[in-house]
């Protein structure tokens, strides 16, 4: 799945910087077919999350967020994406509890440190 995994990371990466749309939809069908392959991970469904963020779909990244918590598969990083994705939907309230849930999880983690003060109201 590593190869995938990669091929993924690239897309996204070339998304990011063309802005082309068929990079994300390439990164999102590298990543999710990491799944084919081996034991789900969080990793796959946090790279499709990406994809979908870089296309502008929040929604959707939130879908495959939520499917990766349905399979037991629970994770700071998750949570964070989450809240991010949350966020860009106008839900706040849902976003803040998902940062709560982060620092529950990773209390000193840098990235959940940064989200919180990211996210703390000026």
């Amino acid at each position: 799945p590593w190869a995938r995994a990669l091929a993924a990371q690239a897309n996204l990466m070339a998304g990011r910087l063309l802005g082309e749309a068929c990079y994300f939809e390439a990164a999102e069908r590298h990543a999710l077919s990491c799944l084919e392959v081996g034991a789900p991970k969080t990793f796959p469904f946090r790279l499709a999350a990406a994809a979908q963020n870089g296309r502008g779909d929040p929604a959707a990244a939130l879908a495959h967020l939520d499917r990766c918590l349905a399979l037991g598969l629970d994770h700071f990083s998750v949570r964070l994406m989450r809240a991010e994705a949350l966020r860009a939907l106008g839900r706040a309230a849902d976003a803040q509890r998902e940062l709560m849930l982060a620092q529950q999880m990773a209390p000193t983690e840098p990235s959940v440190l940064a989200a919180l003060r990211a996210a703390a109201p000026r």
